[in-house]
């Protein structure tokens, strides 16, 4: 038989969560039984799997919630747990503050910050368990610093995020703070767990459909992001024109070369960030890895 799962899910308050979406993904099973499974919470909060995936104990699962509370405000969660037999889990919600509604269709001027872990694939090829893990902490570590620079995390794309802030002077603190967590971490974290980020930022028009934005703004952010050094940042030209007087760090322009062909050619300047920053990832210190995620 397979193994049965209790997910109980609370606002950070403490109230349940009824009507809550869930979606749960095996890891373990994606090459050959890959399986998605989809419910809502009752008037508790609590939404019960039973025989969760038959033959496949043992196997890690992750459980994704979404819901949205009556007065049109957009929660969500998640959890990742390797389940061995009948278990209890957790979900306490974190509010998502996207548009919604007809404000949620329209077109705004935003700053764009995209992010992504560097050599992801490689480690989650060799060893999945341990790559589910770091990218757990990575975006608990993360979103706690979006939090404070008034972020909107509009969605994870793999890895990585894609972040919306009103403010390009927001949004590239939040990068520098981001490298320095990573950078903190890093200093103490046991071999083979570095986590290497690299973030894009733009600036420029997107168009919000429902939860998501789309735009030239979000194509160009997307492109900005692999021009960054592993533990690095670089700025669109229009991004680096709002800050540069701003931020007590210097700028080197970026070889225009390097970046995926655009309609328009785009040019990008890296932050420099603290010499120790730098040192911490020499050559082979246990980073993930040095290619793109």
């Amino acid at each position: 038989m397979g193994v049965s799962v209790t997910i109980r899910v609370l606002f950070p308050d403490g109230r349940p969560a009824s009507g809550a979406q869930i979606t749960g993904v095996n890891h373990d099973a994606w090459s050959k039984r890959h399986r998605n499974w989809s419910g809502s919470t009752d008037p508790k909060g609590v939404f019960a799997w039973e025989n969760l995936d038959k033959g496949t104990r043992g196997d890690r699962y992750t459980f994704s919630v979404e819901h949205t509370d009556d007065a049109g405000g957009r929660w969500h969660g998640e959890v990742s747990e390797r389940i061995r037999g009948p278990q209890e889990l957790l979900v306490v919600l974190q509010r998502r503050a996207r548009p919604t509604g007809e404000e949620g269709r329209g077109r705004r001027l935003a700053a764009i910050m995209f992010t992504d872990i560097v050599g992801f694939t490689r480690v989650a090829q060799l060893d999945e368990a341990r790559a589910l893990a770091l990218l757990e902490l990575h975006r608990k570590m993360l979103r706690s610093v979006f939090e404070r620079h008034r972020g909107i995390e509009i969605k994870t794309i793999g890895d990585g995020f894609l972040v919306e802030f009103e403010s390009t002077l927001d949004a590239a603190r939040c990068a520098i703070e981001i490298q320095e967590v990573l950078s903190r971490y890093n200093q103490t974290a046991p071999a083979g767990s570095a986590i290497l980020v690299r973030i894009g930022i733009h600036v420029g028009d997107v168009v919000h459909d429902g939860g998501d934005i789309l735009g030239d703004a979000v194509n160009i952010a997307a492109r900005i992001w692999p021009l960054a050094e592993p533990g690095g940042i670089c700025l669109s030209e229009d991004a680096y024109a709002q800050v540069r007087s701003r931020l007590e760090c210097p700028f080197v322009e970026v070889d225009p070369r390097g970046m995926k062909s655009t309609v328009f050619p785009v040019h990008a300047y890296k932050v420099v960030l603290r010499p120790d920053h730098a040192r911490l990832f020499p050559a082979g210190d246990g980073a993930p890895g040095g290619g793109p995620g």
